[in-house]
């Protein structure tokens, strides 16, 4: 009888999972919070900064602080728009935390005037309180403008970005990006060579900073294949130039 009791708890004590304290998932463990690499995961804004440029020609512009600390796992995109020449784009961002920002695409409308405009990104950052992002370009511009926002996950490129030239006068600048996933994020930014009336947002799309005119996300996509993506405004103005790119 103590063999056959032996046996039985022997045999029940094998097919028991053994879970010590801590041998669960710790607080954090759980993949897509912040970590995960975002394809098809559900996404969300978290915050922005903004800085304006001036009619001073610089070839660096630093944003202010982000207001909370930057959560490590997720992704800060950057748009920056300025005045240039056919010459100049944009080399590089960088910020307080040392994360490493690519510059995903660069686009210049010089046949009336001058207007830049540029998207950057650093995914899976380094967290931290009291971030600023600083960008440079290839030669002093003016109106220098950046703003930089913070996705809750570890955005990559999904294709490749578009960009276009509207020829004046307009009211809107629409591209056509592809998607792949759903829940994609599609980053927005444009630029023009001259003033213009009130901007809005395209269909579908968020302004999140009022000041920051001609940056805006559609986040969460739910579709794959061709979306627009377009800003208007009121009045006319000379040729404006737009980036569109699509993240998953």
């Amino acid at each position: 009888m103590r063999l056959l009791l032996s046996y039985i708890l022997s045999l029940c004590l094998a097919l028991t999972p053994m879970q010590g304290v801590g041998g669960n998932a710790g607080v954090g463990g759980k993949a897509g919070f912040g970590g995960g690499t975002g394809g098809g995961s559900i996404k969300s804004y978290i915050q922005n900064v903004f800085v304006a440029g001036t009619g001073s020609a610089v070839t660096s512009t630093q944003t202010p602080a982000f207001g909370s600390a930057n959560t490590a796992g997720n992704t800060i995109l950057v748009g920056i728009e300025s005045g240039a020449s056919s010459a100049t784009s944009i080399t590089g961002c960088s910020d307080l935390q040392g994360n490493t920002y690519a510059v995903d695409s660069n686009a210049l409308e010089t046949s009336s005037g001058a207007a830049q405009v540029a998207v950057a990104r650093a995914s899976n950052i380094i967290g931290g309180s009291a971030n600023k992002v600083t960008c440079t370009s290839s030669a002093a511009q003016t109106f220098f403008s950046v703003y930089a926002e913070e996705i809750n996950q570890n955005l990559t490129l999904d294709g490749s970005p578009v960009s276009g030239v509207t020829a004046s006068p307009a009211t809107a600048n629409s591209l056509t990006i592809s998607t792949s996933v759903t829940h994609d994020l599609i980053f927005y930014a444009a630029n023009w060579n001259q003033s213009h009336g009130t901007g809005s947002a395209g269909t579908n799309f968020t302004q999140h900073n009022p000041s920051a005119d001609g940056f805006e996300d559609w986040v969460n996509v739910s579709s794959t294949g061709s979306q627009t993506a377009a800003y208007s405004w009121t009045g006319t103005t000379t040729n404006s130039v737009a980036i569109a790119v699509a993240y998953k």
